[in-house]
């Protein structure tokens, strides 16, 4: 499923681009469904791109790869208590906002939501590669049951 991101107007002006890309490139009529072109072509839609480059970010993040202005934004669960669990390090502390107008399309909680959606397994894997490799196997695999893209 689709979700929004900070850029919710200009995702779908891409989506529609990415549309009739996918539609010129297979040379497909106008009302062909939209998924299965971007099955056939192996795309993703630039909302779920999005949101894997977040999570790459943050995956960076916890590798101590980042700037600190990113490291001060992305706080893990370990440095904000002093419990140590042992998933502490692979968790990410999702700041508090009264609603999504007020700071809940920001950088900061769309990738928190988005890194803790994942499963541990995902979040945990040795390289960028591997990780990046696993959630867009997993974001196209989610994109095979739809009939079509939800906004």
């Amino acid at each position: 499923m689709i979700r929004p991101t900070s850029c919710d107007k200009h995702t779908i002006s891409v989506l529609k681009l990415q549309k009739r890309a996918a539609r010129v490139i297979l040379d497909a009529n106008r009302q062909a469904n939209s998924v299965t072109l971007f099955n056939k072509l192996n795309w993703i839609p630039f909302s779920e791109q999005a949101k894997l480059t977040k999570c790459c970010i943050i995956y960076k993040r916890l590798q101590g790869h980042v700037p600190t202005y990113l490291k001060s934004l992305l706080k893990l669960t370990s440095e904000i208590h002093s419990r140590q669990t042992r998933y502490a390090n692979f968790n990410i502390v999702r700041p508090v906002v009264k609603r999504q107008t007020e700071g809940g399309r920001t950088f900061t909680v769309t990738a928190c939501q988005a890194w803790n959606s994942f499963p541990l397994s995902v979040r945990k894997l040795p390289t960028i590669k591997s990780f990046s490799n696993s959630l867009w196997k997993r974001i196209f695999k989610e994109q095979q049951l739809l009939n079509h893209f939800i906004l």
